[in-house]
């Protein structure tokens, strides 16, 4: 199952748009009021509505239920996750829409 692109253990993406390792991909994440968008390589991968109650269920069937403050704030840190293997980011840019 592919998860490159996706919203952790939340939202899977839609289909593998990831390239193979070593070459390098480019991610975009798009939020617009509660409205967000995954693209991965010019694919969109996912698309939720953040704070829906689909979005609620999920979270409550996810290992995140356990954090009850967990996507709570609309501000907050960037985290860049890996789970051990090699990783390297570069060009990273947030900015408002």
């Amino acid at each position: 199952m592919p998860a490159a692109g996706g919203n952790y253990a939340l939202h899977g993406p839609a289909e593998d748009a990831a390239k193979p390792a070593g070459e390098w991909n480019r991610a975009r994440i798009v939020k617009i009021g509660d409205r967000v968008e995954h693209y991965l390589n010019g694919v969109k991968v996912v698309d939720y509505v953040w704070g829906s109650d689909d979005w609620k269920q999920r979270v409550a069937d996810s290992k995140f239920a356990a954090w009850p403050v967990y996507a709570r704030s609309q501000k907050g840190h960037l985290g860049l996750q890996f789970h051990g293997d090699r990783i390297e980011f570069r060009n990273i840019r947030v900015r408002p829409l």
